[in-house]
């Protein structure tokens, strides 16, 4: 299926390990530094610990806010 798809659209496939091991958490991160890798190849960008701290920072006061609208409109 990934490969039709990428016949006309760009496709990255991340391989997940299964379990939760020191084995495995070291080939996540191996993943995650693979897809930074490709990222900064495709967009032509560095991505630094910095702007991903940065991010996941907005992105946290994003999703807090949303939580605080969904519920007031549930109740």
């Amino acid at each position: 299926m990934y490969e039709l798809m990428s016949e006309f659209k760009d496709v990255f496939f991340l391989r997940l390990p299964h379990e939760q091991t020191e084995k495995a958490v070291g080939l996540y991160r191996d993943e995650i530094i693979r897809l930074k890798d490709y990222l900064e190849q495709k967009f032509e960008v560095k991505i630094t610990e910095e702007m991903v701290r940065e991010a996941t920072r907005v992105n946290n006061r994003a999703n807090k806010a949303l939580k605080g609208f969904v519920f007031r409109y549930e109740t």
